[in-house]
């Protein structure tokens, strides 16, 4: 892409991946739909566990790493106006709907991390990603997502860790959220955006077994994302 000599402005909104150069001759739009492509400090590919793209729109609940059809708990709806990457993502109307799956990952005794773009129409309390314990306890569960209008949580049960945030600053937007744990250090992080916004270390190692796991809702007591 070659422009002729002059000023610009760049306009990149947060939608849709768009970034529009303007002159006062001049319109480019951009649009970036590519998925990224994940790699470690020494340039490896990384290649996750599981990746939900949510763009199928004849099955949203395709999981494209084991290839697996998961289950679509009162009709999660696909939306192929409001999304990021790919050619849609996963509307869910905060009143049942949700993702769920018949077998999980162990994550005892392991790090990992967890990354998804969210876009809440509302917040008041709801969940993006839980692990369905029977009985849930401390550091046996394991919920991640909303847990007031203005706190988003990396839970372990009542051993948690909170990021505190103005009230309706996350509504009606694209947010990346990223979550990880060192199991050896039990340090636990919160990315905002690739920023590091909140962090501490748990009072106890994550034990939640190999344990079904849920997208849209929290665990047990509903807490429904929209």
């Amino acid at each position: 892409l070659n422009l002729d000599a002059g000023t610009y402005n760049i306009n990149v909104q947060n939608t849709n991946g768009l970034i529009t150069i303007q002159s006062s001759n001049l319109v480019i739009n951009i649009q970036d739909k590519s998925y990224p492509i994940l790699k470690d400090t020494s340039d490896n590919v990384i290649n996750p566990l599981l990746w939900f793209q949510f763009d199928n729109s004849s099955n949203i609940v395709y999981e494209s790493i084991r290839g697996t059809n998961y289950t679509n708990n009162n009709s999660v709806a696909f939306n192929n106006t409001q999304y990021t990457k790919g050619n849609g993502s996963a509307l869910f109307n905060g009143l049942n709907q949700y993702i769920s799956t018949t077998s999980g990952i162990n994550l005892n005794n392991t790090n990992f991390s967890i990354s998804f773009w969210s876009y809440s129409l509302s917040i008041f309390g709801n969940y993006i990603y839980s692990r369905n314990n029977i009985s849930p306890s401390t550091s046996a569960t394991l919920s991640i997502g909303y847990k007031s209008s203005t706190i988003f949580s990396f839970s372990f049960f009542a051993d948690d860790l909170d990021y505190s945030f103005p009230s309706g600053t996350d509504t009606n937007k694209w947010v990346f959220w990223t979550v990880t744990y060192n199991s050896t250090t039990r340090l636990q992080t919160i990315y905002k955006n690739g920023v590091s916004v909140a962090s501490r270390t748990s009072s106890s190692v994550l034990n939640s077994g190999d344990s079904n796991y849920q997208i849209g809702r929290n665990y047990s007591t509903g807490q429904y994302f929209r």
